[in-house]
This record gives C-alpha cells, structure tokens and sequence, in this order.
C-alpha cells in the first residue's frame, strides 16, 4: 500500500510510458493499515514541545544546537518543533539563524497551538490511508474511484478488475459536488454508495451516513460543481 492515493496515483502513471498496454496492480492486505498508520502518524510530544519553550524562557535565544543540548533531544527532533512553533508565531528564526521566543505570554498559546495542529495533520494523514484501504476494498470501476477522488467526472473504465469481473453495474458518470456539513464545515463528495458518502473536508475524509446525517439535520444544500 501507499501511503495516500496522491503518491499510488504517480506510481500508477510510470506504468505504460513507453505506449505499449500496460499492467498496474496492488497487492494489498488488511495487516498493511496497520504499518501505514504508524509510518503516517509522527506526532511530537507534548512533553518535548514544552520543554522546548521552557528552555527559551530561561534564554529568549538559542541556535537549534544549543536547544537540542539543553532539552536532551536530536537537532532533527527540535528543528521539527521550532518549524511547528515558528508557523504558529509563538517562536522566530533570525537570519543568523537564531530561534527567539517573540513573547514569554505566547508559551502556552504556543504549544496549544502546535498540538492542535499535529492532531490536525495527523487526521488528514491517516483519512488518507483509509482512502487507500476504500480504494483497495471497492467493489466499484477503480479508475471512477481514483478520478473522483481528484475532483474529476468519470465512467466506469470497462478494464480494471471490478470492471471485468462484471461488478461494475452501471457506467454511470459520477460528478464531483460540494456539500456543507454543520460540524466539519464544506467539503467534496468524492463518492457515494450504500447510502453513504465519502465527503473531502479541509481537514481529511469522512465517511458519513446519509440516513444519520438528514435525521441530524447535519448536511446542508448540495451544489453540483
């Protein structure tokens, strides 16, 4: 398995180059989630990431060497964290390459910050890899599935497994739309079946049940792209 349909999608085109037919195929079992979820989820401790701003609090500046040797931690593992810090504001890298705490207020907001944007980023990561496995587990025309994943209209190919097995029913055309969820905000339909839908948010995929969501009142006006 890929790790996101993204990359399966740029390895999928290194087939057929030449011109010639080509052959693309996944070798997938259930066990191969499990190792794509760990090698997608490389959340930062909170503990480190405190320890990183309390270090500057006692010197408001310090190389990433220098903070690495103080918090105990590899240059790598704190260059992660000032990166994290630097986006949120809480912390700045100099042109001499200095990392200075902008204000001693921000500590907590700081790390607030970046932990809320490591669960952000780990959610969309692992929605990726359960977009691999959806990919993987289909019963529907692969190329539908991959096109519609990217936003794009598609027919059933007529020349991926499901479609040669005669699982593909219909070669309807599937519309990329958007919909408005009241938790998780807009988001792209990207594929519907069995009374639920797998919705693109901002921050990854859901898979929503229709029935549940209108009973909820959760989903607002559909709009065609």
């Amino acid at each position: 398995m890929s790790e996101s349909l993204d990359q399966y999608f740029q390895e999928l085109g290194r087939a057929g180059r030449d011109g010639e037919p080509s052959t693309a195929m996944l070798l997938y079992t259930p066990s191969d989630l499990g190792r794509q979820r760990f090698f997608s989820s490389g959340r930062l401790r909170e503990s480190d990431i405190a320890a990183v701003l309390a270090t500057l609090s006692r010197q408001p500046s310090l190389r990433v060497a220098q903070l690495a040797e103080a918090c105990g931690m590899t240059p790598r593992r704190v260059t992660r964290i000032v990166s994290g810090l630097n986006d949120t504001g809480a912390v700045e890298v100099t042109a001499s390459r200095m990392v200075r705490l902008v204000a001693r207020s921000q500590v907590n907001e700081g790390l607030e910050n970046v932990v809320r944007e490591q669960e952000r980023l780990e959610a969309l990561s692992q929605s990726r890899v359960d977009m691999v496995r959806a990919y993987a587990e289909t019963r529907d025309c692969r190329w539908q599935f991959l096109l519609s994943y990217f936003g794009e209209p598609a027919v059933a190919c007529g020349r991926c497994d499901n479609c040669l097995k005669g699982l593909v029913t219909a070669a309807t055309t599937t519309l990329p739309k958007t919909i408005r969820h009241t938790v998780f905000g807009e988001g792209v339909v990207i594929k519907e079946e069995g009374g639920r839908v797998v919705i693109q948010f901002a921050d990854g995929y859901r898979t929503i049940d229709l029935t549940t969501a209108a009973e909820n009142g959760l989903l607002e006006d559909t709009v065609v792209s």
